[in-house]
């Protein structure tokens, strides 16, 4: 029953994101960034805590972009490994951050990226949860125009756990 539903609720939000990538209408003139933009990225990453952990990395960009070179946005990101006992973890992060890009026209150029605000390092089962604040830095390249790859560092400042420091490489799609 459980998995059922798991699968439901996973159909849905693939449905959804797909709906928004689809529906949201393209606010800027060609080669430009500006306007209200949606993103998606996947990659590796390590985690170090304790030891080094390996694991896949998903990141979402939600935000608007007041100019060609300035992204305002929150992000969500993390990744997923399995502990020193063999349980899933995320090493994430919700924040707000600023992306700027060196370039003034979209297709190819470099960028910037930080970001700061809340960090987790959760467990699943059983479920256990260690908030605190993090913040995220790293740099990037769009290779084409919506493609970027991005490269990554975030710490988290937990207090009940030491806290853990991940990176790691991002393939991501931007739609502006």
């Amino acid at each position: 029953m459980k998995s059922s539903g798991l699968k439901r609720g996973i159909l849905c939000a693939a449905v959804l994101i797909l709906g928004v990538m689809v529906a949201i209408p393209a606010s800027a003139a060609p080669g430009e960034r500006k306007g209200f933009f949606f993103g998606l990225g996947v990659g590796y990453g390590q985690t170090s805590w304790g030891t080094n952990h390996g694991g896949v990395v998903g990141n979402l960009k939600v935000g608007y972009a007041p100019t060609n070179q300035v992204l305002i946005m929150f992000q969500s990101a993390g990744t997923y490994f399995k502990g020193n006992d063999g349980d899933l973890r995320d090493d994430g992060m919700g924040s707000v951050g600023v992306q700027i890009y060196f370039t003034k026209t979209s297709g190819r150029g470099g960028y910037a990226i930080a970001s700061v605000g809340y960090h987790n390092l959760i467990k699943f089962d059983p479920a256990t949860n260690n908030f605190g604040i993090g913040i995220r830095g790293g740099v990037g390249y769009e290779f084409v125009k919506h493609w970027t790859v991005e490269a990554f560092v975030q710490h988290g400042f937990n207090t009940k756990v030491q806290s853990p420091t991940s990176f790691g490489v991002t393939l991501n799609w931007l739609f502006y």
